[in-house]
């Protein structure tokens, strides 16, 4: 059976890799990136305290840049002297600039998370830099609060991205010229 695919690949073999390369390439290039939607990423909680709410909040990346941004939120309340999380609320978020009055982001509803119905989490497009307030609502049973955090923004860098674009075309080459040699002793 080996032998038979052998023998169908090699004078195929030729115009099979340059196809294979540009289906990958298309791949590569062609899907948007899937949006995270978990909240093991996030490392560092901001957490305040919003009667009768207790409130963290955190986001990702860490360092948010101009973007997509993933906020996660973990709410609990005090139920008997112990923290319990609010798995039934209604969380809605919305972003402004101190410099600006109008709300820029929001309002959008943070979903639970599938896997964890205790965090709620979304993800926005934040469209400029500076520090940004964003203003969380909870209903629940339990009754309403908000409460708001200050998020700086910053810039995003192209660096990160152009210095994997030139990885990315650096190993293409290696396996190209790679290829090629393979060819020519054949």
């Amino acid at each position: 059976m080996i032998v038979l695919i052998r023998r169908y690949l090699r004078p195929h073999l030729s115009s099979l890799i340059p196809v294979t390369l540009i289906v990958t390439l298309i791949y590569l290039f062609g899907i948007p990136p899937p949006q995270a939607q978990a909240n093991g990423r996030i490392l560092r909680y901001e957490t305040q305290t919003a009667n009768p709410y207790t409130i963290s909040f955190g986001t990702s990346p860490q360092t948010p840049a101009v973007g997509p941004l993933h906020l996660s939120v973990f709410i609990t309340i005090n139920s008997e002297g112990a923290p319990a999380p609010v798995l039934d609320a209604i969380v809605t978020v919305t972003a402004v600039r101190p410099d600006f009055g109008a709300p820029e982001i929001g309002p959008t509803e943070l979903a639970n998370n599938p896997v964890d119905l205790s965090f709620y989490e979304t993800t926005i497009m934040v469209p400029k830099s500076g520090i940004w307030s964003f203003v969380l609502d909870i209903v629940s049973d339990h009754g309403s609060a908000g409460t708001q955090f200050e998020v700086n923004v910053q810039e995003s860098s192209p660096l990160v991205g152009l210095l994997t674009l030139l990885v990315l075309l650096s190993l293409i080459t290696i396996l190209g010229i790679s290829f090629r040699s393979y060819l020519r002793q054949r």
